[in-house]
């Protein structure tokens, strides 16, 4: 593994697997353990990706689903459910708590957190980036 300072919670398990090894949000990433043919063969069967690179944030409170709701992010009708809807990833994990992740950057809606978070009612504090 190269000098990063930042790697997946898999990278340990992966470093004896001799993997190529990228970049991606900051983190080093296992991009493939073998040649691409063997790879989209194997793909077919099953596939696994470590995903703890992608960019995260939480949102928790008795109004998360409506701030959610006026930031336009789509989110799951009840708990124990996600839906992905264009690039970004949202799992209701209770009745007013949300994970949502991102292949995209967050520009928008952390922009948007952050610009709101001080007036933000005391019952919606929580939308930290994870």
């Amino acid at each position: 593994m190269s000098s990063m300072s930042k790697s997946t919670p898999a990278a340990y398990f992966q470093q004896r697997l001799k993997p190529e090894w990228g970049e991606m949000n900051g983190m080093q990433v296992a991009i493939r353990f073998d040649a691409l043919e063997i790879e989209a063969a194997r793909k077919k069967k099953l596939g696994v990706t470590d995903l703890s690179y992608l960019q995260r944030f939480g949102v928790k409170g008795p109004q998360a689903a409506q701030w959610l709701a006026a930031q336009n992010i789509q989110i799951p009708d009840r708990p124990n459910r996600w839906l992905l809807d264009n690039g970004i990833l949202v799992l209701r994990l209770g009745n007013a708590e949300f994970l949502i992740s991102s292949t995209r950057r967050f520009k928008a809606v952390v922009s948007v957190s952050i610009k709101y978070y001080v007036q933000m009612p005391l019952s919606l504090l929580m939308a930290v980036k994870y």
